[in-house]
């Protein structure tokens, strides 16, 4: 009886322990919110008010907002840079351009 408790204890640490990594990406590392220019200018203020297509990726009970069939377009163009200063120096990041292309 022990041993299966042990056993169920030591499997939900596990599959506990698994998600902390994903739960960490998504509060402090790269975290885009450019979906929409629209929302974007609102300072992500949009999920009140979703009205639009991207209403799927804010808020989807938004979507009942949308008046009849819509479809929208867009990419969006990311340029992370960084520079870390060390007591040898300054050591800048590989300056890099990604196209993030998006449709809702």
């Amino acid at each position: 009886m022990s041993k299966n408790i042990f056993s169920a204890i030591l499997v939900s640490a596990v599959f506990a322990m698994s998600s902390v990594p994903a739960w960490a990406v998504g509060s402090v590392a790269y975290r885009l919110e450019v979906a929409d220019a629209t929302a974007a200018g609102m300072g992500s203020a949009f999920v009140g008010e979703a009205d639009s297509p991207a209403a799927v990726y804010y808020n989807p009970a938004g979507m009942t907002h949308v008046d009849g069939n819509a479809l929208s377009i867009g990419a969006s163009l990311i340029q992370p840079f960084g520079d870390v200063d060390r007591s040898s120096g300054t050591d800048q990041m590989q300056r890099h351009n990604f196209l993030v292309p998006s449709a809702f």
